[in-house]
């Protein structure tokens, strides 16, 4: 077992630094400089604990001023403004048969049972339907290109 880490002289330095308002790593620091130990902020922490003080007994050091607020920055006119989209016209189907159906052609179905009859706009680049039927399926904003 080893010797007691703890005498009566470094337990009085350590109160004393705790009732100063040191934190525990700032207290291991004083205490391996003043007594060449090599003790962790967990074991002073542990011996706090032990010895049963409370961070009531502490005294408490001013917390520091908050930073003073910056003015904020006004925007130019043009970024202040809400950007507006032109009104979107929507794609008149032109309800195709399946014979007729393309790459070049939407290929969103209508109807509930056969025959069905198909969009038949042209598709937007990378997708089967066009923009609007792109966006009701996959609930995303349009892909580019026409």
């Amino acid at each position: 077992m080893p010797a007691n880490i703890w005498p009566r002289e470094r337990s009085e330095y350590l109160a004393a630094l705790w009732r100063s308002g040191h934190s525990f790593s700032q207290i291991a620091k004083f205490i391996n400089e003043a007594f060449g130990l090599e003790l962790t902020r967990s074991a002073v922490a542990g011996k706090v604990g032990r010895m049963g003080l409370h961070a009531k007994d502490r005294v408490t050091h001013q917390l520091p001023q908050p930073r003073a607020i910056r003015a904020q920055r006004s925007l130019s006119a043009a970024a202040t403004k809400p950007a507006r989209e032109p009104p979107r016209v929507p794609l008149k189907p032109r309800m195709i048969d399946i014979l007729e159906l393309t790459s070049y052609t939407c290929r969103y179905p209508y109807g509930d049972r056969p025959p069905y009859a198909y969009c038949g706009c042209p598709p937007l680049k990378g997708s089967p339907y066009c923009r609007d039927h792109t966006e009701l399926c996959w609930n995303h904003p349009p892909l580019t290109g026409d």
